[in-house]
């Protein structure tokens, strides 16, 4: 049989970007009435996969993966222990790989008949992707931990959602939606966010671990992951982490994806042979590896991050480099509050006081007497404050949830 050998990558790698919802959200939330803004910009490329079994290999006919992903996102602390985020992204990927013509070398073919007989697996996609939002609650924040909850949810903005490698099998081989801006189905995550800093070192630790219950065909996920940073100067962050993702059981096949077992086979002399017929999932493992830094450049915070996939399953072999702008916005809707006006009048009070005598006979020796009392505008004494706590951990401004540089 004539078939495509390299579809599980083109599943695997058009969804590289929907997991990292968690890999942004901050532990420390803000404060009421900030607004905090932000763009981020990612490429990622790949020329091998993961299989479902976790084997890793080169793409098909010398195929190539490569993304570009936009992410718009917009934060606002509702009160200074509650906040939400919006996240919504728009990609553009692609995928290249040598042509096969079928049967090339089982009959004469007319030039028009091989150009009909050739699989272009070349295939890209532009649009919105998918829209992350989250809910977060501060449960402690002290100088040294802070813990917050987080709800969230990811959703497809429209786009078609992946299916197996051919459609209309009877009719010819029509490649389907193989390449996708996502997975096409909504995601419900919970999960506990913490954050600890050392002011000693000027050091921030995260860790994060959630539920992710994805809805339709793929199977759950257990997302956890962890990052590292420290303050080099005043304006400048460093960091390193790690994001582990683990599908929970077995989800819905979307069809059949054709596998090649011998990869770096050429399109010339293409043995249809070796492809081997797979159920699709869409069920994803990885470990991520990434490093980065921050800087604050007064106004706004850059960042840049360097990630790359080091194990997966039905997933792409990826190396992602991001670029981050972001910037606060700290009484974005607070008004200002009328204050009332002082006055400067003295007002004067009569106050009527009645002598008694010392036998306690209220009569003819009642003394009334007039006592005329000025009342004088007094100045506010200010509250006693408690004293100072120690240094507490920079509030957070980057996307990222790395701590503001102070």
């Amino acid at each position: 049989m004539n078939l495509r050998a390299m579809c599980l990558g083109g599943i695997s790698f058009a969804l590289v970007l929907s997991s990292a919802a968690t890999a942004v959200a901050s532990p420390w939330t803000l404060s009421q009435h900030e607004l905090v803004l932000s763009s981020d910009i990612s490429f990622a490329t790949a020329d091998s996969e993961y299989l479902d079994s976790g084997k890793q290999q080169v793409y098909s006919l010398q195929g190539t993966f490569k993304s570009t992903a936009l992410t718009l996102g917009a934060r606002y602390g509702f009160t200074d222990k509650f906040e939400m985020e919006v996240r919504p992204t728009f990609k553009q990927v692609g995928y290249e790989a040598d042509s096969v013509i079928l049967n090339i070398f089982e009959e004469d073919l007319s030039l028009q008949d091989a150009r009909n007989a050739i699989i272009d697996f070349d295939s890209s996609r532009l649009g919105a992707a998918d829209m992350d939002v989250a809910a977060r609650y501060n449960l402690l924040r002290t100088s040294y931990l802070v813990i917050t909850p987080e709800v969230g949810f990811k959703l497809p903005l429209g786009y078609d959602k992946p299916q197996g490698t051919f459609s209309n099998l009877d009719e010819g081989f029509d490649t389907a939606d193989d390449v996708t801006l996502g997975d096409g189905q909504i995601d419900m995550r919970v999960g506990l966010l913490l954050g600890g800093y050392i002011p000693q070192t000027r050091t921030f630790i995260r860790a994060d671990a959630a539920y992710n219950y994805r809805t339709q065909e793929p199977a759950d996920q257990v997302l956890i992951n962890g990052k590292v940073g420290q303050f080099l100067t005043q304006s400048l962050i460093v960091f390193g982490g790690v994001r582990w993702a683990e599908s929970i059981g077995q989800g819905e096949s979307l069809g059949d994806t054709y596998v090649d077992t011998m990869p770096t086979q050429s399109a010339e002399e293409f043995d249809f042979g070796l492809v081997s017929v797979d159920p699709l999932y869409l069920d994803r493992s990885f470990v991520v590896i990434e490093a980065g830094g921050i800087i604050d450049v007064g106004k706004a915070e850059l960042g840049f991050t360097w990630s790359e996939v080091v194990d997966a399953r039905n997933y792409g072999d990826l190396r992602t480099l991001s670029f981050t702008i972001t910037t606060s916005i700290p009484d974005a809707t607070r008004r200002e509050e009328d204050s009332a006006p002082e006055s400067d009048e003295v007002e004067e009070v009569v106050e009527e006081v009645i002598v008694v005598p010392a036998d306690g006979d209220v009569g003819e020796g009642e003394i009334i007497e007039e006592v005329i009392i000025e009342e004088v505008p007094v100045e506010e004494v200010p509250e006693a404050r408690e004293p100072a706590p120690p240094a507490e951990a920079p509030a957070p401004i980057e996307g990222g949830g790395e701590p503001e540089p102070s």
